[in-house]
């Protein structure tokens, strides 16, 4: 096993002021304060082995800042090995926002090795008008299957390139999914005022058999029924963040995915 070195230490210096966090999955509100970053980090000092980091998280945005961090670093020290970072993170944006900086990075570092194989992937999706949303029933399931399915790449032996494209096309998965499964939000109260409007609008029916989808005729007890993309890090390189820029009064569209591969050979 090989000790990382100082362009290791450096580079993860570099990224701390980015605000990136170690690997992990999240969901939850964030109220635009710096948090809800997401990162994989992916570190690699073993001869022969393979290291698979996944980061997946969904934020929502209450505040008037999106400045999310989503990074996906992979590092080798090693012969003969794989080691792959990805990072795919959600960004909801409910309220109205006056400044959005979200970052999107992927960074993949061989160093001083042999017939090694390094590739980070970073997706960043920032969506949402204004409004309060969250995904469907049928977009929940959607994401979880996504995600299972990145997950499943761990241990498939797969190249680089093939990777890239099941990832690639996972990603455009959850685009589909955010292009036709978010939904409004919408509180107890206006859920319960709409079914005291409904049963208002309902009328006695005469001159029919009673059933279930009609109100009774007077004097009898009323009953009710109930009805859910890629740039090449040379060796010890960072590719550039990208930058995404929001016209004025509108919410982003999610910034471009960033990666970033390496591979050595004698």
């Amino acid at each position: 096993m090989k000790a990382p070195t100082r362009l290791l230490v450096a580079i993860l210096a570099a990224l701390a002021l980015f605000g990136a966090v170690p690997a992990g999955a999240m969901a939850g509100e964030d109220g635009g304060q710096g948090k809800g970053d997401n990162s994989a980090t992916a570190i690699n000092t073993e001869d022969g082995s393979s290291v698979f980091e996944l980061a997946f998280a969904i934020r929502s945005v209450t505040g008037d800042v999106v400045d999310q961090t989503n990074t996906a670093v992979a590092y080798s020290r090693c012969e003969s090995c794989q080691t792959v970072a990805i990072a795919f993170q959600i960004v909801l944006v409910m309220s109205d926002v006056t400044t959005v900086t979200p970052t999107n990075l992927a960074v993949a570092v061989n160093d001083q090795c042999t017939l090694c194989s390094t590739l980070a992937l970073a997706y960043q999706f920032v969506v949402g008008n204004g409004s309060r949303v969250e995904l469907s029933e049928e977009g929940r399931a959607e994401i979880n299957a996504i995600r299972k399915e990145l997950r499943g790449l761990e241990g498939q032996e797969l190249t680089n390139e093939e990777i890239v494209l099941r990832v690639g096309a996972l990603a455009d998965r959850v685009r589909q999914v955010l292009a036709t499964q978010l939904v409004a939000v919408r509180d107890d109260d206006d859920e319960e005022d709409d079914e005291d409007e409904d049963e208002e609008r309902q009328q006695p029916t005469q001159g029919e058999d009673d059933d279930d989808d009609r109100a009774p005729p007077p004097g009898e007890d009323p009953g009710t029924t109930e009805e859910d993309p890629s740039t090449t890090a040379p060796e010890g390189q960072q590719p550039a963040p990208t930058q995404p820029q929001a016209p004025e009064g509108t919410t982003p569209p999610a910034p471009p995915p960033s990666s970033s591969t390496s591979t050595t050979s004698p």
